[in-house]
């Protein structure tokens, strides 16, 4: 978390790659693909649940055999309701990609 002006303190956060699932310090295997998709999500919940998420693609044929390159995806939550209504929260997910050799 990058920052929580009164939005809640009870989060679910949730990220996959191409749909699967994954978990922090997960590292998965993507043979066949020319290209991904990223989505990360947070979650603040409570009665009224506040989301939020976001979508990236990349191009794998854009990572360097030799260097990582770092996605990174921040994801803002807007709390909806009560006196905190219109206060945010933001979430800072990163990914590494890499080639194998």
């Amino acid at each position: 978390m990058d920052y929580n002006n009164s939005v809640g303190n009870d989060w679910s956060i949730a990220a996959s790659i191409d749909n699967k699932k994954i978990y922090i310090g997960d590292s998965i295997e993507i043979s066949g693909k020319n290209k991904i998709t990223i989505k990360a999500e947070a979650v603040e919940n409570d009665k009224y649940s506040d989301y939020g998420s976001k979508t990236t693609s990349v191009n794998l044929s854009d990572v360097s055999t030799n260097k990582s390159k770092i996605v990174t995806l921040s994801v803002t939550v807007t709390e909806n309701r009560g006196r905190y209504s219109g206060n945010t929260a933001k979430w800072i997910f990163e990914f590494e990609i890499s080639k194998n050799n």
